[in-house]
């Protein structure tokens, strides 16, 4: 019995920026799709253009991205893709060059260089409460979200000083507070496990006026990592929001596009494609 053919995945290089719609109607033939459904298939694809492709169709869909100017790579396809780790942190203490998290099983430590990827996601939509006339928004807050409110105000006026360096952040937040929650990912090593800090992640050495203000103190952990961590670790959308508070950029509104993007950051990181510039003319690895 003959062996199965290989199959291979091809796969966006980190930065490459494109037009949906040119890519997706050059698409469409080879993948006997629609091009309405190749377009959705970039968008929510997290960095896949194709997945378990033959040979020859890798080496097409490389040509015809290519001939449009967007940069991809073509890597072996080595069984089902795993389900990437995702730990969630309930508490997380920081110090100059490691991190200390719980995950539920005990606290361990990690050092920030083992820090390879940080990206920060606005999971949810858009709805700024500014949209809603007065006395006429949708529904009423939720007590936890008052809470939250009053707890975070009360949090910022106790500080004497400056504001934080992450306040036009913060404002893009809360002003759609209601509709678009921040998650933060961190992924460890080669892209094995990545840490998942969230509003419910506490921080046990803070101050306990500041200890409940639970998106300030995501925000400032956020900063003081992008501060130690190098610009090439950090996610080209999160560096776009970080340096002109526009949320947009960070905006992720279905919970297949994180995953999707952590499967293709492992795939990038363990075929040492993270980071690589781009650089026209390369060879795809397959060639």
């Amino acid at each position: 019995m003959s062996a199965p053919e290989p199959s291979y995945h091809v796969v966006l290089l980190p930065g490459v920026e494109f037009a949906a719609l040119p890519l997706a109607l050059r698409l469409a033939p080879l993948l006997a799709m629609h091009p309405v459904d190749v377009a959705q298939r970039l968008r929510y694809g997290g960095g896949f253009l194709a997945r378990d492709a033959s040979a020859d169709l890798a080496r097409q869909i490389e040509s015809v991205a290519r001939a449009l100017g967007v940069e991809t790579a073509t890597v072996p396809a080595d069984g089902p893709l795993e389900r990437v780790c995702v730990r969630s942190v309930r508490s997380i203490w920081t110090f100059d060059d490691a991190l200390w998290a719980s995950c539920g099983t005990g606290v361990e430590s990690f050092a920030l260089e083992d820090v390879s990827h940080l990206d920060l996601v606005a999971f949810g939509k858009l709805d700024p409460l500014r949209e809603h006339p007065a006395g006429k928004r949708p529904s009423k807050r939720t007590p936890e979200e008052r809470l939250e409110s009053r707890i975070a105000a009360a949090a910022r006026q106790s500080d004497v000083g400056p504001p934080p360096p992450y306040e036009r952040q913060l404002a893009a937040f809360d002003e759609h507070r209601r509709t678009a929650k921040p998650q933060l990912y961190l992924t460890l090593g080669s892209g094995d496990s990545i840490l998942f800090i969230d509003l419910s992640t506490t921080y046990p050495a803070l101050d306990p006026r500041r200890a409940r203000d639970w998106r300030g103190n995501l925000f400032g952990l956020c900063h003081a990592l992008i501060q130690r961590l190098p610009a090439e670790r950090v996610f080209r959308s999160t560096r776009v929001f970080w340096s002109n508070g526009d949320l947009s950029a960070i905006l992720v509104d279905r919970q297949e596009v994180i995953e999707n993007r952590q499967a293709w950051l492992t795939i990038l990181i363990r075929n040492r494609l993270w980071n690589l510039p781009p650089a026209p003319g390369r060879p795809s690895p397959s060639e």
